[in-house]
């Protein structure tokens, strides 16, 4: 690089001459081409300039044409007045009305003039009429104007007013004859109109144009604007009167020449009246218009040569340049190739990181001493890569960018801070590089540039090129140069686009996903209302289109934890306890109820439980509320970084408040659905207790029931005995779970249960009220699942306790069991009300028990001895007439034993009634031990008893029999240490056949009997 190539002497004075005359050639062209766009210009100027002319002519002449007919029908209408007046008052006062009648700003002067140009009467200011020559006694010049003027009929006359006031302004005398001596004349001073031809002129582009009003013959009208007063005369024929001898009805014309007094020639454009013999000419001096085409046509020749000389001055220039550049032909030529290369590098790179190892060794290989491409960081500037000498110690250099003395620091670094390109065409003694100046030294480094290179609109590196020759960047080589790092940016750039196009389809699909889930979701629910299922899709869902790489939804369990039952996308497994240091996202998001978006694992800040586990980047966790509480955590992955903008967020915010709405609308319809259960449950137990009689068979039936019909987990009845429960009935979904209750339960102690801790069924049973808990794992008073067992294995999360009463003072309890958050206000109240009806149920059969044991009491007492228990003479009256109705349908057997104690008055008269009465129950008691449970024995008064078997006993049967109930009486009876002794006498009848009236038999055996006493006592006589 940086070698200058030189033509020799006589080559380039040769190329010299030749350009010289080129140059020559082409000043003579532009000359040639300056005259002649002079001329075009000339006769542009003039025909524009008589175009403009004779548009203000004609319209001067429209306006002038317009007013004069206007003026002309007023004066003849009001001379037509004037003849009748026949003194000078009667004019005067014609005059006076005609003014008043004009108004000011139409007629300043009304007059009546004779024909020798004296007043005869006027109203306004004196008007000095031109006077007649010497010698004559009329209006001399005047009047001849004045009779033509009549006679075609027009008159036009203009002066100054003698008023000072009134001086700068132009006035128009307008005439008209009046029949009468004299040849008067009426005239009118209007103000009116030649002001606004003044005004027309003003407004023309041409400062020194000439307004001029001319007869028909060619003469000035008098007065005309164009010339001062007294200068009318008739001329010489003129360009005018020409054109007119032509063509006496000439209506309009354009051309130069002159007109009016001698003098210099005109642009000149008229325009003829239509009603009067005038023409409105309108011209321009020549010479005027040559002045403004000639100062034109200088200022033009002074840009043209100035043109000429850039011009010159540039092409020469350009040939310098071009001699010059011939000595660097070679090197740029090299450099051109290096562009080349690095264009095809920078294009075809894949990713950044392969376009700047490629880069620079090319840069080096091609055209450089040495090529590195350094970062910049906070303070300093990293190397990234590098090639040719020093490339493996650059590493160790100082590139550090600020401090307090920035005017020593590297060349790369100030690039970077000034972030402009920055060279040094002999760094070996420049000062700026002591940092490394044994490097430079070291390695024969000798020139160098350092480019900053923009990235995002900031300073992201610095390209540095170094040569091994002094002066070798040059103003030749420095938009090379450039033009290489801008190949580079311009790389970066495409990068940085490509990225942002990879983010935006990025995001496209993760919004495309989102709005997918939000409308698939809706779907969902309407199939199902199983919060398992609708949170499991949810991460299905998201993760179906491989946009997320993980999805899960955590939820806190009993333990306040949170677990991610529901997963979707790759695999991942967390749970544990978070600490106060190292809190996750989730757990974060969980106890704020708000959004949390981790986009940047990597940062220092984030601490992630999978951060270290999975080639995530990136992660946002959604609070769900149902019902207006957090109910879980939608946690999402990415395997990119900063990929949760605000959009996104909105979006995951809309999907967890559309999957807490739907779970909110779940839940409600399942309680809707628990309750309708419960209802049903309510109906059939009132059944239950409208026909079911036994207890037992009750508590059985409504536990089971509870259980069938609704989504209880167990359900129980007990009652309280003592200090334990006694429980009547459970039924639970697992058997393991009702082995586990029936160890726990005999656990709870209803006496001390201060020291042992409240439970539920002792604050029931306590207080006699309702007790619902429905979170055990969230509640502090009483047992959990951690503590009951079959709590636990049961998956019991929620107990409902009613106290119940059983009607005999016992208390007990209805428990129902179920999962957490089962009982809604509506289901207590049900079951409240089933405890209630049980309650009622029971006392009722209770009292009904009660009724039957009185009624069973007084039959009791009616049919049995008070004194012995056994059935009485009523009951034996009873069963006779049972017995006739029995042999009234079939044969009946029977056998009737009739006893009559012996000894008994003897007993009764010495120790008293007390010891009969004992005596009494002994021998009762004796006598139905010989008995069947099946034989009737009643007393049948005082001390006799009657014995009724229905059947026909065999011979030895009925001998052991009587034995039997002889033996047992004859026994001692102790009674107060007193062994007493009694017998008895036994009549026996038998019928075999079933056919003898009981009574008849009744009365057999009573007549045994008595023939027993009558044979001496203690003895059987059978019949």
């Amino acid at each position: 690089m940086g070698i200058h190539i030189r033509l020799p002497i006589r080559e380039r004075t040769s190329v010299t001459t030749k350009y010289t005359v080129v140059l020559l050639l082409l000043n003579s062209l532009a000359v040639v081409l300056f005259v002649y766009l002079s001329h075009v210009y000339w006769q542009t100027n003039v025909r524009s300039t008589q175009r403009n002319l004779g548009a203000q002519a004609a319209g001067s002449a429209a306006l002038l044409d317009s007013k004069l007919t206007t003026d002309q029908e007023f004066l003849r209408q009001t001379a037509s007045i004037l003849p009748s007046a026949t003194s000078p008052s009667m004019i005067h006062s014609d005059l006076v009305r005609l003014k008043h009648e004009l108004g000011p700003s139409n007629a300043s002067l009304a007059a009546v003039v004779t024909g020798h140009g004296q007043y005869v009467s006027r109203v306004g200011p004196l008007v000095p009429l031109p006077s007649p020559p010497p010698g004559k006694a009329s209006l001399g010049t005047l009047a001849p104007l004045l009779q033509s003027a009549f006679r075609e009929p027009s008159f036009f006359l203009s002066l100054p007013f003698a008023d000072p006031l009134q001086r700068t302004r132009l006035w128009v005398l307008a005439g008209s004859p009046v029949s009468g001596p004299g040849h008067r004349y009426l005239i009118i001073g209007r103000g009116a109109f030649l002001p606004v031809l003044d005004r027309q002129l003003a407004s023309s582009p041409y400062s020194d144009v000439i307004l001029q009003l001319l007869r028909r013959n060619g003469m000035v009208q008098s007065q005309s604007p164009a010339f001062p007063p007294g200068t009318s005369k008739i001329v010489r024929p003129d360009w005018f009167s020409q054109q007119i001898a032509r063509d006496p009805q000439l209506p309009s014309g354009r051309g130069t020449g002159t007109i009016g007094p001698r003098g210099p020639s005109y642009l000149i454009a008229f325009s003829k009246l239509n009603d009067y013999p005038l023409y409105v000419a309108e011209s321009v001096p020549v010479q005027s218009v040559f002045a403004g085409w000639l100062h034109t046509m200088l200022l033009g020749l002074i840009a043209f040569v100035c043109l000429v000389i850039l011009s010159d001055g540039s092409i020469l220039f350009i040939i310098y340049r071009l001699h010059m550049s011939r000595e660097h032909h070679a090197s740029t030529l090299k450099l051109y190739n290096v562009l080349s290369q690095v264009s095809r590098i920078t294009s075809t790179a894949a990713t950044e990181s392969d376009c700047l190892e490629a880069l620079a060794p090319a840069l080096c290989a091609q055209a450089f001493y040495a090529t590195w491409i350094g970062v910049a960081e906070a303070d300093s500037v990293r190397v990234l890569v590098a090639a040719g000498p020093g490339s493996d110690a650059l590493q160790q250099l100082p590139f550090s960018i600020g401090g307090h003395n920035a005017t020593y620091q590297s060349l790369a670094a100030r690039a970077v801070l000034t972030q402009h390109t920055l060279y040094d065409n002999d760094i070996t003694t420049a000062l700026t590089h002591q940092g490394y100046a044994s490097f430079i030294k070291t390695y024969r480094w000798a020139s160098g540039i350092s480019i900053p290179i923009m990235r995002q609109h900031r300073v992201w590196g610095v390209l540095n090129l170094i040569s091994d020759r002094p002066k070798a960047f040059d103003q030749n080589i420095l938009p090379l140069t450039d033009q290489i790092g801008w190949s580079l940016q311009d790389a970066l750039e495409r990068f940085d686009l490509r990225q942002l196009e990879a983010q935006v389809r990025r995001k496209n699909q993760l919004i495309l996903t989102f709005h997918h889930v939000l409308g698939a979701i809706g779907e969902v629910a309407q199939k199902t209302m199983d919060e398992s299922v609708i949170l499991q899709d949810v991460c299905s869902l998201l993760t179906e289109s491989q946009v997320f790489a993980a999805v899960g939804i955590g939820v806190p369990g009993t333990d306040g934890i949170l677990r991610f039952p529901y997963r979707g996308g790759e695999p991942f497994a967390y749970g544990g306890q978070d600490t106060s240091e190292t809190e996750s996202a989730a757990a974060r998001a969980w106890r704020t109820g708000r959004y949390r978006v981790e986009n940047d694992w990597e940062g220092p800040a984030v601490h992630h439980p999978l951060s270290a586990a999975q080639p995530w980047q990136s992660s946002a966790d959604f609070v769900i509320y149902r019902s207006k509480e957090p109910y879980a955590v939608l946690e999402v992955y990415h395997r990119d970084k900063d990929v949760f903008d605000a959009e996104l967020i909105q979006l995951g915010i809309r999907l967890a408040e559309l999957v807490g709405q739907i779970l909110t609308n779940a839940r409600n319809e399942t309680e809707l659905h628990r309750l309708h259960q419960f209802y049903e449950a309510l109906a059939h137990a009132n059944e239950l207790l409208l026909y079911t009689d036994d207890p037992q068979t009750l508590y059985e039936s409504l536990a089971e029931l509870i259980m069938a019909q609704t989504t209880a987990l167990g359900c129980w009845i007990a009652l309280s005995d003592g200090a334990r429960l006694d429980v009547k009935t459970r039924v639970f979904q697992d058997a393991a779970t009702a082995v586990l209750f029936d160890q726990e339960i005999q656990q709870i102690s209803l006496e001390d249960s201060a020291a042992a801790g409240p439970t539920v069924i002792s604050d029931v049973l306590a207080s006699k009220k309702p007790v619902v808990v429905n979170d055990l794992a969230g509640e502090t008073r009483y047992p959990g699942p951690r503590l009951m067992r079959y709590l636990l294995a049961g998956s019991i999360g929620a107990v409902a306790a009613f106290p119940i009463a059983n009607g005999t003072g016992e208390s007990g309890v209805l428990t129902v069991h179920g999962p957490a958050h089962l009982f809604s206000d509506e289901i207590i109240t049900l079951l409240q009300s089933l405890a209630y009806n049980l309650t009622a149920k029971l006392r009722f059969l209770r009292a009904e028990e009660e009724e039957e044991t009185v009624k069973a009491q007084l039959a009791y007492q009616a049919s049995h001895d008070a004194l012995t228990q056994i059935p009485n003479r009523a009951h034996f009256e009873r069963t006779l007439d049972e017995l006739a109705g029995k042999q009234r349908q079939v044969p009946v057997p029977a056998t009737m034993i009739m006893a009559d104690l012996d000894k008994f008055k003897m007993v009764n008269d010495t120790y008293g009634h007390a010891a009969g009465d004992y005596v009494l129950q002994v021998t009762a008691k004796r006598l139905q031990g010989c008995l069947r449970a099946e034989d009737t024995l009643c007393r049948y008064g005082g001390d006799e008893f009657v014995i009724l078997i229905e059947s026909a006993l065999p011979s030895l049967t009925l001998h052991r029999l009587a034995g039997c109930l002889l033996a047992r009486v004859q026994e001692p009876v102790l009674w107060d240490n007193t062994a007493l002794t009694i017998g008895i006498s036994l009549g026996v009848a038998t019928d075999t056949e079933g056919t003898k009236e009981p009574r008849q038999l009744f009365k057999e055996a009573d007549e045994a009997v008595y023939a027993a006493k009558q044979h001496g006592k203690n003895r059987v006589q059978f019949r």
